[in-house]
């Protein structure tokens, strides 16, 4: 057995590179004491010591605080504020803002409210007004919608679109919201009733939607 040759070492073999450790040492190292007294001493010097005086001027100087002149505005120098005066509102009292409402009718309606309400700030928010047969049903289209609201004799109106909407952009009060009635007039064929729903509107919400419903349930014919 010990005649035959030894198998080759493949070629990415390679022989282990010997590990040492220096912190394990065969032999245990020993200081004489006189080794010792023969180490230099260590001498400490005095401390470094700079007083201002050794500083350049120009350091000292650029931690001051720079003051500017102070800045003054004179009367003359202000100019005066041009107020755009609102739109008036028609002698009719109504504001028709077709099927989206115009700049003109929202001032207008808007200086209405002002009026009533005196300084108490007021914001704006969006009514949608959705008018269907029945719930998820189709929308009816021309149908007169109108929003009052109580103490204000001018009112916006309008008719829904081709989907059975009607949006427009209302004031309302930032603090307590404001409530507004608002009227549907059914077609003819229905027999032309008015249905009225109040809703109110406050400053935390975007838009709000309203939805009228001629009927609850959907006809049987409709699935």
């Amino acid at each position: 057995m010990t005649d035959l040759p030894a198998a080759p070492l493949p070629p990415h073999y390679r022989p282990p590179v010997p590990e040492s450790y220096p912190e394990i040492a065969r032999d245990t190292l020993e200081i004489d004491q006189e080794d010792l007294e023969h180490a230099p001493l260590i001498s400490v010097g005095d401390p470094l010591v700079i007083t201002e005086e050794e500083l350049p001027g120009e350091a000292v100087e650029s931690t001051e605080p720079v003051r500017m002149p102070s800045i003054t505005i004179s009367p003359d120098q202000v100019a005066p504020e041009t107020a755009t005066p609102p739109s008036p509102i028609p002698s009719s009292g109504v504001v028709m803002p077709s099927q989206a409402p115009s700049t003109g009718s929202r001032q207008g309606f808007t200086v209405a409210l002002r009026q009533m309400f005196g300084q108490e700030e007021l914001t704006t928010t969006k009514l949608r007004v959705l008018v269907q047969r029945y719930p998820d049903g189709p929308g009816l289209y021309g149908l007169q919608v109108r929003i009052t609201c109580k103490g204000v004799k001018s009112y916006v109106a309008g008719t829904t679109d081709r989907e059975g909407k009607f949006i427009c952009e209302l004031p309302v009060r930032v603090e307590s919201g404001l409530t507004y009635d608002v009227d549907v007039t059914w077609p003819r064929e229905e027999g032309s009733e008015v249905e009225r729903k109040s809703i109110t509107l406050n400053a935390d919400r975007t838009h709000f939607t309203l939805p009228f419903y001629r009927q609850l349930d959907p006809p049987e014919d409709a699935s």
